[in-house]
């Protein structure tokens, strides 16, 4: 990985220990040269020769501990940032650094800690803690130092070693590659060159905390657990699959010996799981918890030895899974000889992961803290409070009814769908009314013919190519004889069809219905009986999941080949800004489900609301399908330029 990723942050961890009251330097910086001295893991370095990585632990030298002071509390933090974003030089070089820092004109002042998180893993920043505070502590007082520390990381490199070798390897191994026997349709590519991330941290009340801690002990499952469904059941909402993998950190340090251990011990683990929207919520989570106690079993299998087996590589998949979930319910030291201390974690703002959620029962009060950190070149702010929205309202129906079937469950609060009706229809700003969402995307591609407009994987169109295959489908389209404002049907798994087909599809002057491929057959047959469509466009062999033998519904490959021939001009404009664009069944919680229709000029005025919100004078702004299209809000996905 550093390779790939030569001089980046990307695997700095760290942050500062702030005590809240007067502070002896030396007592400190040799309570941290202690805690060097004590545990080998913190001495790994590795060298490469002859390309091959070797690891060593260095002998112990005391280190010289760098003393600063700042003015105040936000130059510190824009110092710890600063260091943060410095990368270690991995080859022979300590992947450890320590500072002492006070802040000026108080008493307060502390240690700042920044390692490489190939020697050291979360626990492992806990352990740090804890022994720094206990040697500063007994320091202090002229006592013996006392501490715990039985064995050395060198004892788990051996007993890595011991299980390579063993049984217990080999029953580990047939576990998940039965499991990942058959893989995902979609083939997750992680962007290890754009790492660049942001976080955005969301606090639960105390009322909510607490409810969640009882609930889940309540039904005997593990609060990480009630989590892991909620995020579970969030990902299928927005992106309409419910085959998900993410990924999971797993603490590994089976025995008493592994948790008084400074070393990277953690692995991940991808938990796999389906979402079947006939279940309820409580059956959901407690079918999450056995699944989740079913995997830890098997926990200690490397995830990259998991890639091999798998030949994901060879297969034109990039990893199992692009986002992860990670719990921390460390209790961290709170006080110091007696003096209160402030833990506080830096974010190097550099990740592997798309997105990933943490929550956090770090707080003196118990309650839960979740962070967001998402790539920033494929998530906008405004996105990710979108995001915190949606799980924070699937939480609280979640603990409300939990009964609740989860096709049942709204993904957006009521005011918020009022809100977004609103936006649609607002027409107290300037948009051009006399225009369809259709024309629009034409102006763009004469602005813009041969800039990228969507990309999947290795594939990727042009404004123009976009434009001129659409054009064939809507011919395509009026050939059928389709008229101005009939209603017809897409259903695809994200392609790069699944855009042409909804342009050309406007452009025939027809209306789109969304259809999310994972939908029961229930709601379909409602669906396709209440909108009457008779053409329906998608990707992927229907008759697996739908019986459609009772309509009267011609059901068309959309990647056909015979469909992208003829004329690519652009197609006399047939639709009027009062026409309508698509229809959208919200969720039928409350009975069958209810069509919403959008005209032109709703969805014209949103986009342009969304265009200055979200891009502003950028065009270069990169929007991420990954919501299903039956998702109202993927709109702005889709039609935003």
């Amino acid at each position: 990985m550093e390779k790939i990723n030569p001089h980046q942050p990307l695997h700095n961890i760290g942050g500062t220990v702030k005590i809240q009251g007067e502070v002896d330097f030396v007592c400190l910086e040799k309570a941290i040269n202690y805690f060097i001295k004590k545990n080998d893991g913190i001495r790994h370095r590795f060298v490469e020769s002859d390309e091959k990585v070797h690891q060593y632990v260095e002998e112990y030298h005391k280190y010289q501990v760098r003393y600063t002071i700042f003015n105040s509390q936000n130059d510190l933090d824009a110092w710890v940032q600063q260091e943060a974003a410095k990368p270690f030089d991995i080859n022979e070089q300590d992947l450890f650094d320590f500072a002492l820092f006070k802040l000026q004109d108080t008493k307060e002042g502390g240690y700042f800690v920044k390692v490489h998180h190939i020697i050291s893993d979360g626990w492992s920043m806990n352990l740090l803690t804890e022994q720094i505070c206990n040697a500063y502590t007994q320091i202090l007082k002229g006592e013996k130092i006392t501490d715990q520390l039985n064995s050395t990381y060198m004892y788990c490199l051996e007993k890595e070693e011991s299980y390579l070798t063993s049984k217990r390897f080999m029953k580990d191994k047939n576990f998940w590659n039965e499991k990942f026997s058959k893989l995902p349709i979609v083939k997750r590519k992680n962007e290890v060159d754009c790492a660049k991330a942001n976080r955005k941290t969301y606090s639960l009340t105390s009322n909510q905390s607490d409810e969640i801690k009882q609930f889940a002990t309540g039904i005997n499952v593990s609060v990480y657990a009630f989590f892991v469904a909620l995020y579970y059941i969030y990902l299928n909402k927005v992106n309409g699959q419910d085959d998900l993998i993410i990924g999971m950190p797993v603490l590994n340090r089976a025995g008493k010996n592994e948790k008084n251990i400074v070393g990277m011990l953690t692995s991940t683990m991808p938990f796999r799981h389906t979402v079947d929207s006939k279940m309820t919520v409580l059956d959901f989570i407690k079918s999450i918890n056995r699944e989740l106690v079913r995997c830890y079993y098997h926990q200690k299998y490397p995830y990259d030895v998991l890639v091999k087996d798998l030949e994901l590589k060879k297969k034109g998949y990039g990893d199992l899974f692009d986002t992860c979930i990670n719990y921390y319910n460390t209790k961290l030291p709170t006080e110091i000889n007696g003096t209160p201390i402030e833990n506080e974690e830096f974010y190097n703002r550099n990740q592997i992961y798309s997105i990933q959620l943490i929550i956090r029962e770090w707080s003196r009060l118990g309650g839960f803290n979740l962070d967001i950190d998402y790539k920033d070149h494929m998530y906008t702010e405004k996105q990710i409070e979108q995001m915190y929205l949606g799980i924070s309202h699937l939480l609280n129906q979640m603990l409300e009814s939990p009964n609740k079937k989860l096709m049942e469950l709204e993904i957006l609060p009521e005011d918020m769908w009022d809100k977004l009706v609103y936006e649609f229809n607002a027409t107290n700003r300037e948009y051009p009314k006399d225009k369809t969402i259709h024309q629009l995307f034409e102006e763009q591609v004469e602005r813009t013919p041969d800039r990228v407009a969507i990309c999947l994987e290795d594939k990727e169109l042009t404004y123009r190519e976009l434009n001129d295959r659409s054009n064939q489908l809507a011919r395509y389209i009026l050939k059928k004889n389709v008229t101005k404002g009939t209603v017809i049907g897409i259903s695809t798994t994200h392609s790069l069809e699944t855009i042409i087909g909804i342009l050309g599809i406007l452009k025939a002057g027809a209306v789109y219905l969304p259809i999310d491929p994972q939908y029961p057959s229930e709601r379909v047959n409602y669906m396709l009986q209440d909108s009457d469509i008779n053409i329906l466009f998608t990707n992927f062999d229907i008759s697996h999941q739908w019986d459609l033998s009772l309509y009267a519904v011609e059901v068309i490959h959309i990647n056909a080949a015979h469909i992208y021939m003829g004329d690519t001009s652009n197609i006399k404009n047939r639709s009027e800004p009062t026409d309508l664009a698509y229809i959208i069944y919200t969720s039928g919680s409350t009975g069958n489900p209810k069509g919403t229709m959008i005209e032109q000029k709703g969805l014209v005025n949103y986009i342009s609301w969304a265009n200055q919100v979200y891009v502003g004078a950028s065009e270069n702004e990169v929007f991420p399908l990954y919501s299903s299209l039956a998702f109202d809000l993927t709109v702005t996905t889709i039609f935003t330029p």
